[in-house]
């Protein structure tokens, strides 16, 4: 007596309930998958699992893994998509036009900023970055200290007349100055964001009072530094001839 012997099939893996298949083009598919994670790790951090963030989305791991090659892979186009594709290279232009004030400079960067990263996927990845002790956040940082805390902290100098120094020989103490600015609006954001604490709505109007709150008082602290230790150093001066 002779037996036929069916193959038994394997069980297709279906979407995760609430998705829906749908196929997609490759570039389609990567933009669905990059977006996605974005907000899943936004959300659960870099610790969080990529087969996790596969049935949020409704499709295989292997799948995410034909697009990006590793989850390290996929995290750096997250800092791609999050930070670099957000810069505005007016800015730096816009802080080093000295035929506009100081002042006036500075309300129109941190309008422009805020109205740019008020984004609730770039606060959270960013402070999940640096959790984690990875370096996204740190390339980005590094980044805005070379393009805009250097060049305010030189513009602030020149407003309170001081001698021209490099980049590179800018006192820590002066450059403290300036990150006083920029913490303001990151620590909004992160009130917004991470505390969920619902600060003022209206952006524009919290970045011009933060400059005419910092700018003042930074500047009076800057000629106040420098006159003082100015007759210190002209002793030295003599005291040396």
């Amino acid at each position: 007596m002779t037996t036929s012997i069916r193959k038994r099939r394997k069980p297709t893996r279906k979407p995760s309930p609430g998705k829906r298949w749908v196929r997609l083009s490759p570039a389609a598919r990567l933009e669905a998958i990059l977006s996605e994670a974005i907000i899943f790790f936004a959300e659960h951090g870099f610790e969080a699992q990529t087969r996790d963030l596969a049935s949020r989305i409704g499709v295989s791991q292997a799948l995410i893994y034909r697009y990006f090659r590793t989850k390290a892979d996929l995290i750096d186009k997250v800092y791609q998509r999050i930070y670099m594709s957000h810069w505005n290279a007016f800015w730096e232009k816009l802080l080093s036009d000295r035929r506009i004030s100081l002042e006036q400079r500075l309300k129109e960067f941190y309008k422009s900023y805020l109205s740019t990263f008020d984004d609730y996927a770039w606060i959270r990845v960013s402070v999940y970055s640096g959790l984690r002790g990875n370096n996204l956040v740190g390339r980005y940082i590094d980044m805005v200290f070379e393009r805009v805390i250097q060049v305010i902290s030189l513009e602030l100098r020149h407003e309170c007349e001081l001698p021209v120094v490099a980049p590179a020989d800018i006192p820590k103490l002066d450059l403290e100055l300036t990150w006083n600015f920029h913490s303001a609006i990151i620590y909004f954001l992160m009130r917004r964001y991470v505390f969920q604490k619902g600060p003022c709505s209206e952006n524009d109007a919290v970045a011009e009072q933060m400059v005419d709150q910092l700018f003042v008082g930074t500047v009076a602290v800057l000629k106040q530094r420098y006159r003082l230790s100015a007759p210190v150093k002209l002793l030295r001066h003599r005291e040396r001839r």
